[in-house]
């Protein structure tokens, strides 16, 4: 069993986030450090259409030095709801606009890396059929994809974003309930 065997040190503190190192034991003897990131909490987005299909963004990932197709997300700015991040974070990411009574707040906590990540994310779904106010703008690296082929899209190495994908299966156990919404 791993232990805490003492306060954790900042190693690196920045408006994004803060690295910890604690100290832990594994049974009883003294263990390397455990990494601990605490970060602010962001929002993911499930964005629908009339077809059921959901919106992604290309993004480029340094650390896994290539692309992949994720849902928009992003942090949580001070005093911000998930309603309001979301729809900002749309903006930003994909140029759609919607008002507050197309955010629909999935009440589902998303935790980035709960082993050593102390950031959740709100899940939230967003129909944009009926009440998008602009479409995404050629500058905006976004595709519409069936839920229903995403897992082809994992298989050929196009989605590696965890959130993206426990978020995406969140939205097809739910998506019966969003029609009636």
């Amino acid at each position: 069993m791993i232990t805490r065997d003492g306060p954790e040190n900042t190693v690196l503190k920045n408006s994004h986030a803060t690295v910890m190192s604690v100290p832990v034991r594994n049974n009883g003897e003294p263990n390397e450090p455990f990494i601990l990131v605490s970060r602010r909490s962001f929002v993911v987005i499930c964005a629908y259409n009339h077809l059921g299909q959901l919106l992604f963004v290309n993004q480029h990932r340094f650390a896994a030095n290539r692309s992949s197709l994720e849902l928009p997300q992003g942090e949580l700015e001070d005093g911000e709801s998930p309603t309001t991040a979301a729809i900002r974070e749309l903006v930003e990411e994909t140029g759609v606009l919607v008002p507050a009574s197309a955010v629909l707040d999935a009440n589902v906590q998303i935790y980035e890396a709960a082993d050593w990540c102390q950031a959740s994310g709100h899940l939230c779904f967003v129909n944009i059929a009926n009440h998008c106010g602009r479409l995404y703008q050629p500058e905006f690296n976004v595709e519409w994809l069936n839920p229903l082929e995403f897992d082809a899209f994992i298989d050929k190495g196009r989605v590696i974003d965890a959130t993206t994908i426990a978020a995406v299966h969140i939205f097809m156990s739910k998506r019966n309930g969003l029609d009636s919404a």
